[in-house]
C-alpha cells in the first residue's frame, strides 16, 4: 500500500481517528458480549 514515509499529515490524522473509532466500537461490542454472557450464566 503506502510505502511512501512522509505521508500527508492530514492522512494519518484520518487513519488514526479512524482506528480509534473501530476500536471504540469493538470494545463496545466486547462490553455487550461479556453482559450477555454474564446475564446467561445468572440465568443459568
Amino acid at each position: 500500500m503506502f510505502n511512501n514515509k512522509n505521508i500527508d499529515p492530514l492522512f494519518s490524522y484520518t487513519e488514526t481517528k479512524i482506528r480509534r473509532l473501530f476500536e471504540r466500537m469493538f470494545s463496545y461490542r466486547l462490553l455487550l458480549l461479556e453482559r450477555k454472557v454474564v446475564l446467561l450464566t445468572f440465568k443459568i
